[in-house]
C-alpha cells in the first residue's frame, strides 16, 4: 500500500525556507509536502494549520463597529445588527410613523 504524502500547512512568507528545507511543491493539490526520502521532523511547524493571528477579530467589537457604521449613515438599529446574509430593513432618523426605509 502506498504512503501518503504528508502535506504540510506553509503560509506565503515561509514557502522559500520550506523549499530550502527540501520541501516539494504539488502542482496538483497546490500544497507542499516533504518528501519520504528526508526526516519529517524538520517540517513539524507546517504539520497542522496555524492559528494566523493577524486575522483574528472580536466579534462584539465587529458587531459594534458595524452598527455604529450603519447608525452615522442615518439607520436607526434596535440592539445588535441581525448580520446573516439577509436584507433587513430598519427605520432611518428621517422615517415618520412606521416607515422603514433604511436597509442593510
Amino acid at each position: 500500500m502506498p504512503q501518503k504524502r504528508i502535506y504540510l500547512y506553509v503560509p506565503f512568507k515561509d514557502k522559500e525556507k520550506v523549499r530550502l528545507l527540501g520541501a516539494m511543491w504539488d502542482d496538483k493539490e497546490k500544497k507542499w509536502f516533504a518528501p519520504k526520502s528526508l526526516d519529517k521532523n524538520i517540517f513539524s511547524q507546517w504539520f497542522y494549520p496555524h492559528q494566523n493571528k493577524e486575522f483574528s477579530f472580536d466579534e462584539n467589537e465587529v458587531l459594534t463597529t458595524f452598527k455604529s457604521a450603519l447608525e452615522n449613515q442615518g439607520l436607526i438599529i434596535d440592539g445588535s445588527p441581525i448580520m446573516d446574509g439577509k436584507i433587513h430593513r430598519v427605520k432611518t432618523t428621517t422615517d415618520k410613523g412606521r416607515e422603514m426605509s433604511g436597509a442593510y
